[in-house]
């Protein structure tokens, strides 16, 4: 299902935009600046995010439960690559700084069994990043083109997902990574807000 079609979206986007999100997501992620952490990429994709991270001087496991995602990561020259499902981790308890879960969410038939696994690897006070689909008008047009698609997430049930899953300090945003985009239209603005970026600490 996660073929090479399915990952040739993401080249549809323009440089720019996706530079302008990992920046975005990395400052979420509080690893600039800091000692060198271990950090799972789960759901890594085409690894942009952990190439980043790589240059940031942090060890970085990249993890997705797909061989085209994972083919695509190699070719970026990350090495550190796991194939796996995010709701069945195979790493201890305590083993990492950060995760980061981009773009994932939006496809787990079990999110709280994912969320609980996460908590169990990350040390204490390590930070999760996930962002997921916000259900504006275009959020849901994306949402329902791509079958692999299981649920969108209001905010407030993500909110209280997380808390479920004894996740604290949540801070949340809801961004269209277009800056500047229209930005005297609230229809247009409202509209582009497609992302929901979640850091929550454990």
């Amino acid at each position: 299902m996660y073929d090479e079609k399915y990952y040739q979206q993401y080249s549809r986007l323009s440089t720019r935009a996706r530079e302008f999100r990992v920046k975005f997501t990395l400052n979420l992620a509080e690893v600039s600046g800091k000692k060198p952490l271990k950090v799972l990429d789960l759901g890594c994709g085409d690894g942009i995010y952990s190439e980043a991270l790589m240059k940031l001087g942090h060890t970085v496991v990249s993890m997705d439960i797909s061989k085209e995602a994972l083919c695509l990561s190699k070719e970026r020259g990350i090495m550190n690559l796991i194939q796996g499902s995010a709701s069945h981790l195979p790493y201890k308890p305590y083993t990492f700084d950060r995760v980061l879960f981009i773009d994932v969410f939006e496809h787990l038939k079990k999110p709280t069994k994912a969320l609980s696994d996460i908590r169990r690897t990350l040390r204490l006070r390590g930070l999760l990043i996930l962002s997921t689909l916000y259900p504006s008008i275009l959020g849901r047009h994306i949402y329902s083109r791509d079958p692999t698609h299981q649920k969108l997430y209001t905010v407030e049930e993500l909110l209280g997902l997380l808390h479920l899953t004894d996740f604290k300090n949540t801070y949340t945003t809801v961004t269209s990574f277009l800056p500047g985009l229209y930005p005297f239209n609230i229809f247009l603005r409202r509209l582009f807000k497609t992302i929901t970026m979640t850091r929550a600490r454990k």
